[in-house]
């Protein structure tokens, strides 16, 4: 059996639990009660514990950062398990001054048990906050700004795992430091057309896009009044100047001299 079959299988098992078994065999709509603010963004390290600062490690000079879907309220408190999603993108929005997503490549999207990647089709890149016809021109340009939009077009939807049923990841990002300092990175919804999609209500096989899937945008925190954006702070250590190096490395030359000696002076009074 092929992955995506495996995954087709184990989707359609879901739904028929999730439902509920019913004398027409077709499977009943999930009641929902949600509002604005009832779901958002939220930053992880690489192990899933949600952070909300990052430290670019000295010398790797590279640090990763997960970007999850997350509910927050409303009814069923668990709209991702059992509705999953067909869509979905983010954006990171920074100044690229102190650290940067180098390029699309260092943005990846989630993958199933399989190491397959989980939706169809994904798209990355940059370029929201270019401000020239040449960076308007590069949909690779990744010094401000990096989004990741995936969808679903033949695979079943991406559905939250049992043991974490309120969120879903969305894909990782890996920043490089580029100068000493702290900068504020936000995550906020990628595009102004639908981007956030829970898979068809009731569920069904394959999801089409029409079939009472629910748009997340408007349910996103940052859509309340007072608008409830996800932000990271960056730290990047200072980088030392190359005349720090040589002095660093003067240093250490004084210090091996006055070790030598002291042994040279040892050895001569012993004897």
């Amino acid at each position: 059996m092929t992955t995506r079959a495996f995954r087709a299988a184990g989707w359609l098992a879901a739904v028929l639990v999730t439902a509920g078994a019913v004398p027409s065999g077709r499977a009943q709509p999930i009641p929902t009660n949600l509002v604005p603010g009832n779901f958002t963004f939220q930053f992880a390290n690489t192990s899933g514990t949600p952070i909300t600062t990052l430290n670019v490690p000295v010398g790797t000079n590279t640090a990763t950062v997960r970007l999850y879907l997350i509910q927050t309220g409303g009814t069923p408190p668990n709209v991702l398990q059992q509705l999953g999603a067909e869509t979905l993108g983010v954006r990171l929005n920074y100044s690229g001054g102190i650290a940067q997503v180098t390029n699309p490549a260092a943005i990846t999207g989630p993958l199933d048990s399989f190491g397959s990647p989980e939706f169809d089709f994904v798209q990355r890149g940059g370029t929201s906050a270019a401000t020239t016809t040449a960076q308007l021109n590069d949909p690779t340009l990744t010094t401000t700004t990096a989004f990741i939009s995936e969808t679903i077009i033949g695979n079943p939807v991406v559905v939250a795992d049992a043991s974490d049923p309120l969120r879903l990841l969305m894909g990782t990002f890996r920043f490089s430091g580029i100068t000493g300092g702290t900068m504020v990175v936000q995550a906020v919804d990628p595009f102004t057309n639908t981007n956030n999609l829970t898979g068809p209500n009731p569920p069904t096989l394959p999801p089409s896009g029409t079939n009472g899937e629910i748009n997340i945008d408007p349910l996103l925190a940052q859509n309340v009044s007072s608008a409830l954006i996800p932000t990271l702070t960056i730290t990047v250590p200072p980088v030392p100047e190359p005349g720090t190096f040589a002095l660093c490395g003067l240093a250490a030359a004084g210090l091996a001299v006055v070790r030598c000696r002291r042994k040279a002076a040892s050895a001569a009074t012993a004897a």
